[in-house]
């Protein structure tokens, strides 16, 4: 048997009527069928997109098979994608510091001698003004962008003229 169907008259834009109209010649559709077909569609994508919005899922959970779940599995793939990479890269460059790092000190242990115990007083004193100065530099450094370019060696000019 087929639905009850109830009569619905509506008012228009004549742009939105010129765009009613071609839609449905698109289709092959009258006019009328085609307001019902794209109600029914503009429900249908309303009640997917709040699906979407009210139950998110969990990440790596599998997607219902919607339009708009799709295009956000994608997208969220593509991010996701972009992020492991550049994670990946900066593990790398931490990986590099890190060894910077190690090396460095080891350096300076071949190097420096140890301060005998009646001069430590002094050292500290000494090492806490140096410490404080090279803080102050490599501050500045960072709110100049970095190791790269002019601030950078005007910034290693200036920790001299602190030291």
């Amino acid at each position: 048997m087929p639905a009850m169907r109830d009569h619905v008259q509506a008012y228009v834009e004549r742009p939105d009527k010129q765009r009613l109209q071609r839609e449905a010649a698109a289709r092959g559709i009258s006019v009328s069928q085609c307001v019902t077909d794209c109600l029914r569609e503009y429900f249908a994508w309303r009640e997917e997109m709040t699906a979407v919005i009210d139950a998110p899922g969990q990440p790596g959970e599998a997607h219902r098979r919607g339009p708009i779940q799709v295009l956000l599995a994608r997208t969220e793939s593509r991010l996701a994608a972009t992020l492991d990479a550049r994670v990946r890269e900066l593990v790398g460059e931490l990986v590099l510091l890190q060894s910077m790092i190690d090396r460095q000190m080891v350096s300076y242990f071949l190097h420096a001698p140890e301060v005998a115990p009646e001069l430590q007083a002094g050292a500290l004193a000494s090492a806490t003004r140096r410490y404080r100065n090279w803080r102050r530099a490599v501050q500045r450094l960072a709110r100049s962008g970095g190791v790269n370019g002019e601030a950078a060696v005007q910034l290693s000019l200036e920790v001299g003229a602190d030291a």
